[in-house]
This record gives structure tokens, C-alpha cells and sequence, in this order.
């Protein structure tokens, strides 16, 4: 995973500033560290397991950046699902793109890849114009599950990728940057964490 995080960040280069970090499946939550040492204003990491979770907030706590890291011990998928994109606190967001990091397990791509793709979409509704989102996959991961992957998705959201042999394993490395708001325009003013 360490050479995955690598080639995501060279990929990204320095689009970190000034962003937004949004880490949907934290894991250890280095990538949502890594933005913030590349100039995100602010991360917010999802991770299911409140141990994990924890362990994150002691990381950031002792890299002396726990007021740029928001952890919420949740269910990503469920989050977004029932409607927390929509919550007022996002508003606050709303002012610098988004940088989206979605490097859920490999298995998740097979047992719930269209709630995936699903999340994926409703995250670049809600992203402001110049957002990005990273997403990681194994390269024999079927593309419909991707934005961008069928036709009949808006031709202002471009896709690039890169094919990486990182570990052993064939990963697709999938960058979807949004050049035209997709959602509707939302109000920014000053809000509280989500």
C-alpha cells in the first residue's frame, strides 16, 4: 500500500493545495496526512472500524494537525446514502475543490461495486467546479463501475488513467476531474463539521 499511496500522490502532483481532502475509506488515513503536507486546508477521513478510527485521530493529534483532520467512525457508503452530502455543515466546503480519495478494499469492487459507483457519482454532484477524485482499483475492475466508464456519462467530467504493476497486483489508478459543476449550485457560508 505504501507504493500505492505513492504513485496516487505523484499522480495528484500539486493539486493538493488549497483543496479539501476527503479520504472515503481511511484505512490508516495517510492520505488524508499526505494532502495536508501538500496544502489541503482541511481533510475528512471515513473509516468503518472505530479502533482504526481512533488510531487516526492519535496520528493526526500527533502530528500536531487535528484541527485540519475531521475522522468520522462510519460507514461511508451508508453516510452518503443517507443524505450527508446534503447535511447544512457541508456548506462550509463549498469554496475550494474537492480532493477525493476512494481506495476501498479490492473486494468491495466485486460485492458492491455499483453502491460504489453510486457514492462515487453523488460525491461529484456535490463537488464544486476543479474537484478531483482518485480512485483506486485493480486493473480487471470492469469499467462501467466508473464514472466516466459508459457513455451516457456527462462529457465535462474527463477521466485519465494510469496502469501501475505496484505489489505484485495489476491497479488501475483513476483520476476523474470535474471541469463543470455537475450538482446544483450550493450556498457556501461558515459551517461546522459534518
Amino acid at each position: 500500500k505504501d507504493r500505492t499511496r505513492e504513485a496516487v500522490m505523484n499522480l495528484l502532483g500539486g493539486t493538493c493545495a488549497g483543496t479539501f481532502a476527503f479520504d472515503l475509506f481511511g484505512g490508516s488515513g495517510i492520505l488524508a496526512f499526505e494532502a495536508i503536507s501538500r496544502g489541503a486546508k482541511q481533510a475528512v477521513v471515513w473509516e468503518i472500524l472505530k479502533a482504526r478510527a481512533a488510531d487516526i485521530r492519535r496520528f493526526a493529534q500527533d502530528l500536531g494537525i487535528q484541527d485540519q483532520v475531521a475522522v468520522l467512525a462510519t460507514d461511508v457508503l451508508r453516510w452518503t446514502q443517507d443524505g450527508g452530502l446534503t447535511n447544512p455543515a457541508w456548506t462550509s466546503y463549498c469554496d475550494a475543490p474537492w480532493l477525493l480519495f476512494v481506495c476501498p478494499p479490492y473486494k468491495m469492487w466485486e460485492s458492491e461495486g455499483q453502491d460504489l459507483r453510486t457514492t462515487i457519482e453523488a460525491w461529484l454532484a456535490a463537488s464544486p467546479t476543479g474537484s478531483l477524485a482518485a480512485v483506486e482499483m485493480e486493473q480487471e475492475t470492469d469499467e462501467v463501475l466508473l464514472p466516466g466508464g459508459q457513455a451516457e456519462i456527462p462529457r465535462f467530467v474527463r477521466v485519465v488513467r494510469a496502469q501501475a504493476g505496484i505489489g505484485g497486483f495489476n491497479q488501475n489508478l483513476v483520476l476523474v476531474r470535474l471541469v463543470e459543476r455537475i450538482g446544483p449550485q450550493r450556498e457556501c457560508s461558515a459551517g461546522t463539521e459534518p
